[in-house]
This record gives structure tokens, sequence and C-alpha cells, in this order.
């Protein structure tokens, strides 16, 4: 009888454990990825559209670590689009606050037309007011 208890212990931890991790893992903060950005610049140009995609010019003040110094950038609805706070935490925002004026950081996902500007599809944005 005492070990079926223990063990019915043992199970109700090891439960309760797996729910808190579960839960705690679902409220991780969002993150830029990990590697430099395509390109860090202004935005001098935004074009919406009405289905929350659109497009983005991007230049920067000097060339990036990718090479480039000016982007055209195709905002998707699988586009993440992140502001960072002040105190360096991320906070997850919608395309429609990106505006004209404010500097970006932009991850380019899949392949990047090489033509002057380039053109490529963010994968994430970072708006740094």
């Amino acid at each position: 009888m005492k070990v079926s208890h223990i063990r019915s212990q043992a199970v109700l931890a090891l439960g309760t454990l797996l729910v808190t991790s579960v839960a705690l893992g679902g409220c991780s903060a969002p993150q830029p990825p990990a590697e430099a950005p395509s390109i860090i610049g202004v935005v001098t140009e935004v074009t919406a559209a009405e289905d929350g995609e659109g497009t983005l010019l991007v230049e920067a003040p000097e060339v990036s670590e990718s090479g480039y110094d000016v982007a055209w950038v195709r905002v998707t609805t699988d586009t993440r689009v992140l502001e960072a706070a002040p105190d360096g935490a991320y906070v997850s925002v919608g395309t429609g606050d990106i505006e004209q004026g404010l500097t970006v950081r932009v991850w380019f996902t899949g392949p990047v037309a090489e033509s002057y500007p380039v053109q490529a599809v963010a994968g994430t944005i970072v708006i740094t007011r």
C-alpha cells in the first residue's frame, strides 16, 4: 500500500512539473534571430496592401555586414514584427506599426533578388525607436 502511495505522489509531482514547464515555456518573450540582421536602416517608404502585407524601402546609413545599403523589403502575414523596448525586451507588434522614418533591423528569409536595390521577403523586423 505504501509503495503505491509513493508512486502516486511521484506521478502527481511529475505531472505538475510538466504542466508548469509547458506553461512557462509558452510565456517566453519574443526574440529576434541570433544572427546579424540582413540590413539595418531607416524606413524611407511604406506601401501597405489591404491584406496586411506591403513593402518597405529600407536605406542604411552604411553598408551592412550583408553588403546591402538599400533594400525593397516585402512584408507578409508570416513576417514577425517586434519592437525593442528601452529595457532590452522585445514586444510583438503589428505591421501597421511600421512607419516612414523609423529605424529597423530586418532579417531576410528565402532568396534575395540581387537587383539594385535588392528585393527580399522579411522574416523578422525589429523596430528600434
